[in-house]
């Protein structure tokens, strides 16, 4: 393509346009690459010509594929076989320049060859039809077409949808582009469409054989697919029976109808479907030359042919279409044979090179025979004139002709209907069958009038310039389809006579189609059937090798010398005479080349070898010596190194031995030196041990007596103020009891005055009593009095023994952690852990705490007598008060047993806060706040361990409020005794959050994890530490059961303080229920209080626990109380402290951030309220709104006055 676009764009020496018409003839046979050829040389063409009109260059690039859909099917050999041969001429301005260089790719023709018709109605097993029907029915929407159902394909390959790697669909989507862009507007495309349809729906048209008074007749089936097929040509279903059944004869003057036989008809419409085809085909060719061509006839114009050719073929069967293919070949051949011998020969000439004349093949007999006088062109055509004219009468006639006169043409002698000719690459035999009416291919006249009545237009107008076959002389109007073929064939060898002309050759290496298969046998075949064998064996007749005049010198110029000519060099290398025209010689010069005979030139090659590799070996010789010389050098060099590194070696190896000798002399000093130190040191150890011990069993006999003497007091102060109150109790009774009696005295006394002297002291009893009744009055109003008196006493003593309580339970934990031992290295008496509780139980160590846990129904079985509970078995009472926290203030209220259920929330949506209760302590998280929601740096301290207490992460504990907020405290990186940054109601309270009906989950507020049990290795401890509510285990409240015949509230005369004991007893039995485990690997288990403080859960200890149904006398199950936060949106606090210890935002309104640490010994009053919450909002200070004022205003009203009232607004959660 490159040299044939450089003869398109000579110029001559003045630089006017010298190019002539170039042609570039593609050949080969099916599936050797022909079709892709032509595409990548019409792409290299239109990409070196400049794009002066990109729309026209994008039409003649995508014309190929257009033609490719519509004449382009799958075989045996090949997917993409081309079907038909094509002439392609490119247009190219020769007068115009791109940018004043070469000329540009303004147009393109295409002009079409031999259709093959039979593959529109049958194809071989394996192959298919013309890739344009598969698209239309697979890529269209409205497609009526299945072709599993359609004759014309069903017997084809239908399993294959894709082709070289592009499926049906995605073909007929760029086939209707390319219409698109060759011009064809959207009615055009929708029609070919349906002409591609129609041609396939006329297969399913079926006739059926009669019988007439004229003979053998058809007629049409008249069933769906005929009614489908005669709407689809736009024609009524009876003309197109008649049509295909009949046909219309006319003699002379007369016309009449002739039946056809089923047969025929069958034919009459295969004829029909194939002639449609062919006319659309020829439209959209049409089309394409109409959009691509320059149609400037006058510019001057040079082209480039491009000629997409069959190759030779030879089958097992050869038929009418092979004939015309291999007759083109033989065209074809000839020109490449003349064009070789010319070529050499102008080159001799032109050399002054002398040559002899060489034979070579020449097929012009078998030209003669195919197209001379009387050849097989016109034998058959002569056939198909005469009546009742036959194949086999045909071969007769070629029999008679050429039988013994032509050495091409070898007759059958079996078969009458086959013939065999020798063409120049090899013997074909051809079968005569049905021969005539191909050639003949004329469509009956009835047929093409239903089809030009048609009111499908496209289908109408293609027929509408149809040729009606008559006679008119002895000579058909219309020529055969021989006679065409050889005039197109004559035409395209002129245009191709008019050019210069290149050659292709494309060689199939197998027929698997595999890229990696190389099949020698068949490649051979292929040279042999192209005439390249022939042409390589009549180029080395001559001279088949030649070098230019300098490349001789330079070549092998090592074999002489070079001073000399060309000729005296050739003379030197060869030893003999050149080549004259008298004689022949080995070798000739040429004016520019020198010429050799075959072998020659590759004696001097293989001369010109070994003299090279005698160099070569001389030139090795040296390399090795180099080589070895660099070695010698290099093991000499390294030989000196390792010495050196020897040498090193002995030096360093003597030095350590010195040094190491010269350590372990310093090590052996050393520790002589650190034995006596440490012997010193233990000796000072062992007597800080002994004085240790010394002053802490002095300090520890001290605190004992110290603790004895206060709990004496306490008693005999309790005892007084007891006795007291009793004495002051008693005197009020008895001074009531006087004035009753005193009352019902002078009630008595005026009665028996009433009854002796009811009318004379009528008036003086009236005044009396009158006067005894004020003074009745009086003593009432004083009864009231005292009676109102003695209650507030008994509040205010409450509160004492309240106030008393809680400050000896500061005093004792102060004391606890001002005199406990500091743990000892090596053995930890400190119990701290549910296993270390376990393991080293200590019965001394048991506080005040562990008796009330133990007289609420918790902790462990008692083991001394005196602390055997009493059972209902022995009659004997149990006069011990459990004592339960009461609520922290106002905002917190406890929670009766019977009200659980009502008081807590009853939709999943609904939260509530409560404190748990065991006596007078409370159940808090130990762990730091949000540890539960935040990764933590390593695994939680199991409780099994031996670390402090305020170190176990997240785990569940019982302690005073005080504890709690130190616990916190601890957790949370802090120091004191104070609660830090958080507060009781933070360490204490958990969010309940309904679970299911009747059970709930709770949440620590200050960890945010969710409430679970733990494993084995936990001991079954509870920990706040679930992050979701899916690991959160699930509670349910069990109440005890309610008993008339037990008695509570009655007071004890024998026992100091028996009244409270009883009321004590009488909160606590409305109080306490039971907290059990309602799902997980634990249910049914209950929470109890192990004896250090840690919480877990425990098997129900009876058969009715197990139930869920707690008798009034069960003293084993755990029983705790439930303190609520009462829901207010608002609420008020009053302030006395200085500080309030809280941390505001810095932004209005002011909301609580967290506490402060006031460095008190108690919590912050902020912290002591129990209602504050890091979130709520300060919203009033002494009823004045402090929300629209700046900070700094409302941190001055705060902080200037004391006492204060301060109104808070509940944050939102």
């Amino acid at each position: 393509s490159a040299m044939a676009y450089d003869g398109v764009a000579a110029r001559s020496v003045g630089g006017a346009a010298a190019g002539v018409d170039q042609s570039i003839l593609v050949s080969g046979e099916s599936g050797a690459g022909k079709t892709e050829t032509v595409k990548i040389m019409m792409g290299y063409l239109a990409s070196v010509a400049g794009q002066t009109d990109g729309v026209v260059v994008k039409r003649v690039l995508e014309s190929q594929p257009l033609l490719e859909s519509f004449g382009n099917a799958k075989t045996v050999r090949n997917d993409n076989s081309s079907r038909f041969g094509k002439f392609t001429q490119l247009e190219f301005d020769a007068t115009a320049r791109v940018g004043g260089g070469d000329p540009p790719l303004v147009g393109s023709r295409c002009r079409t060859y031999l259709l093959e018709k039979s593959r529109i109605t049958g194809q071989a097993p394996g192959e298919r039809a013309y890739h344009c029907f598969y698209g239309v029915a697979r890529g269209r929407s409205n497609s009526r077409l299945d072709l599993k159902q359609q004759r014309f394909t069903a017997k084809g390959d239908l399993a294959t949808n894709k082709i070289e790697g592009m499926s049906d669909p995605d073909r007929f989507a760029k086939t209707w582009d390319a219409l698109r862009l060759v011009g064809v507007e959207d009615n055009e495309r929708d029609a070919i469409a349906d002409l591609l349809e129609v041609t396939l729906l006329l297969g399913d048209v079926d006739v059926e054989a009669t019988s007439t008074e004229q003979g053998e007749g058809s007629k049409l089936l008249e069933d769906a697919a005929s009614t489908k097929a005669s709407q689809a040509l736009g024609v009524n279903a009876e003309a197109l029976g008649k049509a295909l059944t009949e046909r219309t004869v006319k003699a002379r003057n007369e016309t009449f109808k002739v039946p056809l036989t089923q047969q025929q008809a069958r034919d009459a419409r295969d004829a029909l479907a194939k002639e449609i085809y062919v006319r659309t085909f020829d439209y959209i060719v049409g089309k394409i030359n109409t959009a691509t061509s320059s149609g400037d006839v006058d510019r001057a114009m040079r082209v480039v042919g491009l000629l997409d050719i069959f190759g030779f073929e030879s089958f097992a069967v050869n038929r009418f279409e092979q004939l015309c293919i291999n007759y083109t070949n033989e065209k074809l051949q000839q020109k490449f044979t003349l064009d070789l011998f010319k070529t050499v020969q102008q080159e001799y000439d032109e050399e002054g090179v002398p040559w002899t004349h060489v034979a070579f093949p020449d097929n012009a007999a078998v030209l003669t025979l195919i197209e001379g006088r009387m050849g097989i062109i016109d034998v058959l055509n002569e056939e198909c004139v005469r009546p009742r004219g036959s194949d086999e009468g045909f071969v007769s006639k070629l029999t008679t002709l050429h039988g013994t006169e032509s050495t091409r043409y070898i007759p059958h002698k079996m078969n009458r209907d086959q013939f065999t000719i020798k063409h120049y690459a090899g013997d074909v035999t051809y079968t005569a069958h049905h021969w005539l009416e191909r050639n003949t291919d004329a469509l009956p006249e009835d047929l093409a009038g239903v089809a030009r009545s048609s009111s499908f237009t496209m289908l109408a107008s293609l027929f509408s310039s149809s040729v009606v076959t008559t006679k008119t002389k002895g000579k058909l109007v219309k020529d055969t389809v021989c006679t065409k073929f050889k005039a197109q064939l004559t035409l395209l060898m002129e245009e191709i006579e008019r050019t210069t002309v290149q050659y292709v050759r494309c060689v199939k290496p197998n027929s698997i189609k595999s890229s990696s298969h190389y099949d020698v046998e068949m490649v051979v075949d292929q040279l042999r059937c192209a005439g390249v064998i022939e042409a390589i064996r009549v180029a080395r007749a001559g001279y088949p090798n030649k070098l230019p005049h300098a490349e001789v010198p330079r070549r092998f110029g090592l074999l002489c010398d070079t001073s000399g000519s060309t000729l005296q060099l050739c003379k030197s290398l060869i030893g003999e005479e050149l080549a004259t025209q008298k004689r022949d010689g080995p070798y000739a010069v040429g004016s520019t080349r020198v010429y050799f005979k075959a072998g020659v030139l590759e004696a001097l090659e293989r001369r010109r070898a070994d003299a090279l590799g005698e160099r070569a070996i001389v030139v090795q010789a040296r390399w090795r010596q180099i080589r070895h010389t660099r070695r010698y050098n290099n093991a000499k060099q390294g030989a000196k190194k390792v010495q050196a590194r020897h040498r090193r070696y002995i030096a360093r190896r003597v030095y350590l031995k010195t040094k190491a000798a010269a350590i372990l002399a310093q090590s052996a000093r050393r520790a002589c030196v650190a034995r006596k130190r440490v012997a010193a040191l233990r000796r000072n150890r062992a007597a800080s041990r002994v004085a240790a011990a010394w002053r802490g069993r002095k300090e520890q006999r001290a605190y004992s007596k110290l603790r004895t003497n206060a709990v004496t007091i306490q008693k005999v102060q309790r005892r007084r103020a007891a006795v007291a109150l009793h004495a002051k109790m008693a005197t009020e009774a008895r001074e009531q009891a006087k004035l009753e009696n005193r009352l019902a005295a002078m009630e008595a006394k005026l009665r028996d005055a009433q009854s002796k002297n009811e009318e004379e002291e009528g008036a003086l009893v009236a005044n009396a009593l009158v006067d005894l009744r004020s003074a009745n009055a009086d003593l009432r109003k004083e009864n009231e009095k005292l009676k109102s008196e003695n209650a507030a006493l008994k509040k205010k003593v409450t509160e004492l023994e309240q106030e008393k309580a809680i400050r000896a339970d500061v005093l004792a934990a102060s004391r606890a952690q001002h005199f406990a031992e500091p743990p000892k290295p090596a053995v930890k008496k400190t119990v701290s852990s549910p296993r270390a509780a376990d393991t080293t139980p200590d019965k001394k160590k048991q506080s005040r705490f562990a008796a009330l846990v133990g007289s609420l129904g918790f902790g462990n079985t008692p083991t001394t007598e005196k602390e055997v509970p009493p059972t209902p078995s022995s009659g004997r009472r149990d006069r011990r008060a459990p004592h339960i926290a009461r609520p922290l203030n106002r905002f917190w209220q406890d929670v009766p047993a019977g009200s659980l259920e009502s008081a807590l929330p009853s939709s999943p949506n609904d939260v509530a806060r409560v404190h748990l209760k065991v006596g007078g302590q409370y159940l808090c998280a130990t762990g730091a706040r949000g540890c539960a929601l935040e990764p933590m740096p390593q695994q939680p301290k199991s409780p099994s361990s031996s670390t402090a207490d305020g170190r176990d992460a997240c785990y569940l504990r019982c302690e005073p409020p005080v504890q709690v907020s130190a616990q916190v405290a601890r957790a949370n990186g802090q120091t004191g005794a104070n609660g830090g940054d958080f507060g009781y109601r933070t360490a204490m309270a958990f969010i309940v959050e309904t679970a299911a009906k009747g059970t709930f989950r709770l949440r620590s507020e200050l960890t945010g994890g969710y409430v679970n049990v733990g494993g084995l290795f936990q001991r079954y401890c509870l920990c706040a530490s679930a992050p979701t509510a899916a690991e959160a285990t699930s509670f349910e409240f069990v109440a005890r059961q309610k008993d008339g015949n037990e008695p509570v509230g009655e007071p004890d005369p024998s026992s100091p303080g028996g009244r409270d004991a009883s009321m004590e007893r009488l909160r606590a039995q409305q109080l306490l229920v039971a907290l059990r485990a309602a799902d997980g690997p634990k249910r049914g288990h209950f929470v109890r209080v192990r004896p250090d403080a840690y919480v877990n859960v425990a098997p129900p200890s009876s058969p009715d626990a197990a139930r869920g149904a707690l008798p009034a006398d069960d003293r084993t199950t755990p029983l705790l109380s439930v303190e609520l936060l009462v829901p207010l949106s608002q609420y008020e606090v009053t302030f006395v402290a200085s500080q309030l210890g809280l941390i505001v935002s810095k932004t209005m309104p002011l909301k609580v951030v967290r506490f402060k640490d006031v460095g008190a010994s108690l919590a912050p009053a902020a912290e002591l309220s129990g209602r504050i919450a890091v979130g709520d909002v300060l919203a009033t200070a002494d009823g004045r709104d402090i929300t629209q004022c700046s900070r700094r205003e409302a941190v001055d009203v705060i902080t200037s006055t004391r006492p204060i009232t301060i109104g808070f607004r509940v944050g939102e959660v």
